[in-house]
């Protein structure tokens, strides 16, 4: 038990829970629009078109027209030299939202 007599972990900590809100879960990307999957990347590197820049490496690769769900999907990987676990996860986190922002004026095709 802690000082105050309470069953936090440790002595003096109190740990409180976050408050939840549904706000962020109506604008998460969903798995049918993201790419998770190695060999899903791998498509998109060996038969998608290639964008690149100083900063980023983009691929597209369109979804077969008999695929029931539609839009475009987004899959991204950060290397080490954006930076350690914290700053790689920060903008792909960034990407996302732009994603999102951008998402009904994005055509796959």
């Amino acid at each position: 038990m802690g000082e105050n007599g309470d069953d936090s972990p440790r002595k003096g900590i109190a740990l409180k829970p976050k408050p939840h809100t549904n706000a962020s879960r109506t604008t998460k990307i969903l798995h049918p629009d993201r790419l998770k999957k190695r060999w899903e990347f791998q498509r998109a590197y060996q038969k998608g078109r290639k964008y690149l820049n100083r900063y980023f490496v983009i691929y597209v690769f369109a979804r077969s027209q008999d695929t029931p769900a539609s839009g475009a999907r987004l899959g991204i990987t950060a290397s080490k030299k954006v930076g350690k676990s914290v700053q790689r996860n920060r903008v792909k986190r960034l990407i996302r939202e732009a994603f999102r922002a951008l998402r009904p004026r994005i055509h796959p095709h």
